[in-house]
């Protein structure tokens, strides 16, 4: 899985973008569903192999 914020501007400038900073907090929680969706799988098929 890969995801990605296309830059409009890659001057110096003092921080983030308005519309990048609008989305940060929106792929961060993404990303971390992502990981603990994976971990959880990843647990179960852990277990499902120690049980079989």
């Amino acid at each position: 899985m890969a995801y990605a914020v296309e830059a409009a501007d890659t001057s110096v400038g003092p921080g983030l973008s308005p519309p990048v900073n609008a989305v940060v907090d929106i792929l961060v929680k993404r990303v971390e569903d992502e990981i603990v969706r994976h971990r959880v799988a990843a647990a179960r098929g852990a277990d499902g192999a120690a049980m079989a």
